[in-house]
């Protein structure tokens, strides 16, 4: 998102990525210079792809599927270390 002073402007975090729109609480604030100055808060997935290639639909559906397997995944693993802890929920 363009801004006027990416020092100042956009400090709060918002819910969802810039990139890829997928709600996460692990944002970072990233800040660009110039005539465009820019201030994006993105998931790790969409920092590390370049902001050309994230438009794109596919890529952002590469994205979104990374983002529901790593949640799949968190979720089973807890399941499976209650399941060896002996834990009850």
């Amino acid at each position: 998102m363009r801004v006027d002073d990416p020092d100042k402007d956009r400090l709060e975090q918002p819910e969802e990525c810039d990139g890829c729109g997928f709600r996460t609480i692990e944002l970072e604030r990233y800040l660009s210079y110039g005539p465009g100055s820019q201030v994006e808060w993105l998931c790790p997935y969409c920092h590390n792809t370049q902001a050309e290639i994230r438009k794109d639909p596919v890529v952002k559906a590469v994205i979104n599927i990374a983002h529901m397997l790593e949640k799949q995944v968190n979720e089973h693993t807890n399941e499976i270390l209650h399941s060896w802890l002996g834990v009850k929920r």
